[in-house]
């Protein structure tokens, strides 16, 4: 097979276009998330850049790399200069990255002083970091590229050490802004436990970046090498796997808050808030994993149309639940303690009903486009038929004494769903073979 991922002035254009306009979502969704919650801060008498400074840094570091690109490349006079700039903006998504989590790790210090009610201090960089791994991997797969395009055709061992050494660069890199964050913390506050705080954040970040890069690198690179073969490939075997493991614990998580909600438990309150906090980090693990599996299926279904076009309102359904767990949430800290609460509350269970309304249906609707275009199972249309009935069983029986039940009928039937739907993916051979080796 033609080395078609090494120096590929295609894919390095591709690229290149992907990180410019992904670093223009990203600048223009932090400013519209800063703006929301200055709103929120003037209304409390509590606006100061220093609660802002995440969304400030990212805004900022956005203008600053696109500004630069416009100045550096007002026009694309041949094709040497329109191959400059898209490697210009390739290194600036890195230099982008890093001045978001310079953002996050300078306002580390000043949320201690909070003392009113606001969302989590890196609850824009999660929310962030959800729309950055669905729009890659949606613009990566749909256009025929890998992640580490540009060593992913070495050797296992030496692919790993790779890996391994941009994970390293990074650690180093952000040692920087999260050492400044400690200084800080220690002259404003000379506070030893915020310390270990800021440096438990810069240890968790690492970690937690690194663990997610090295798992979409693994699952990469084991489709890369399954380029010929007519299942779906071993990488979405372990991305449909980490998706099942975390709609399991999911869905326990679910069942548990419902049980909370509908038994008598002494000092119960604490509980729901850490149970709501798990469940809500959760999903967003379980809607991008969803997003990955999806774009998994995309890249293998080139001349299913109709399939392709579901995946895709399935995953712009997914940013648009996403985007509106944030709205509200940031409007329920908005409306906190007034009269409004209430009719916020029934706009939030339309909206949500609403959106999984639509989500049902689409997968319904994708797994008949399978169905029929691809010959998978049609076991995969009683799936989709047995989620529609439970999302409706659970919308029209919402009382209080049922909920409980209800959320372990829901549970139990989605999960069985997903281990099937599993099943039937890995088994199928009749996906496009070579669906990103022949393009």
């Amino acid at each position: 097979m033609e080395n078609r991922y090494f120096n590929d002035e295609r894919i390095n254009r591709e690229s290149g276009k992907i990180y410019r306009f992904g670093i223009l979502l990203a600048t223009l969704f932090a400013a519209i998330y800063g703006a929301i919650r200055a709103f929120y801060l003037f209304n409390i008498d509590e606006l100061k850049i220093k609660y802002l400074l995440t969304e400030g840094f990212t805004a900022i570091f956005g203008i600053f790399i696109l500004l630069i690109g416009f100045i550096r490349f007002p026009r694309l006079t041949d094709e040497r200069i329109a191959f400059e700039r898209e490697r210009y903006y390739l290194g600036g998504g890195k230099v982008f990255l890093v001045g978001i989590l310079s953002g996050y790790a300078l306002s580390i210090p000043y949320s201690f002083e909070k003392s009113f009610p606001d969302l989590p201090v890196n609850h824009i960089i999660i929310i962030l970091e959800v729309f950055a791994y669905l729009y890659f991997f949606y613009c990566f797969k749909s256009r025929e590229i890998y992640f580490n395009y540009s060593f992913i055709d070495l050797k296992a061992s030496q692919y790993a050490l790779t890996v391994l050494k941009n994970i390293g660069i990074l650690a180093a890199v952000l040692t920087v802004p999260f050492l400044i964050s400690a200084c800080i913390e220690i002259v404003l506050h000379g506070s030893v436990s915020g310390v270990l705080s800021i440096l438990l954040g810069y240890v968790f970040s690492v970690i937690g970046l690194g663990i997610e890069y090295g798992i979409v690198s693994l699952a990469e690179k084991l489709n890369y090498d399954d380029c010929r073969q007519g299942r779906l490939k071993r990488g979405s075997w372990i991305i449909l796997g980490f998706l099942v493991v975390g709609y399991f614990w999911l869905c326990v998580l679910d069942v548990i808050y419902a049980y909370l909600v509908t038994h008598d438990i002494s000092d119960v309150g604490i509980i729901i808030a850490s149970n709501r906090s798990q469940r809500l980090y959760l999903w967003y693990a379980v809607i991008v994993l969803i997003g990955i599996s999806l774009c998994a299926v995309l890249s293998q279904i080139r001349s299913n149309r109709s399939g392709r076009c579901f995946i895709r309102a399935a995953l712009i359904l997914a940013v648009v639940a996403i985007f509106w767990q944030f709205t509200s949430s940031m409007l329920s800290v908005l409306v906190h303690g007034h009269e409004a609460a209430l009719m916020l509350q029934d706009i939030i269970i339309s909206a949500n009903r609403i959106i999984g309304a639509l989500s049902a249906l689409c997968c319904l609707a994708l797994a008949i486009s399978l169905v029929g275009a691809v010959g998978i199972s049609k076991s995969l249309i009683l799936i989709g038929v047995l989620q529609a009935i439970s999302f409706l069983v659970t919308a029209i029986f919402e009382a209080r004494s049922a909920l409980f039940a209800l959320e372990v009928i829901k549970a139990v039937v989605g999960f069985i769903c997903l281990i099937i739907t599993y099943i039937i993916l890995i088994r199928h051979r009749g996906f496009d073979v070579g669906a990103l080796s022949e393009a």
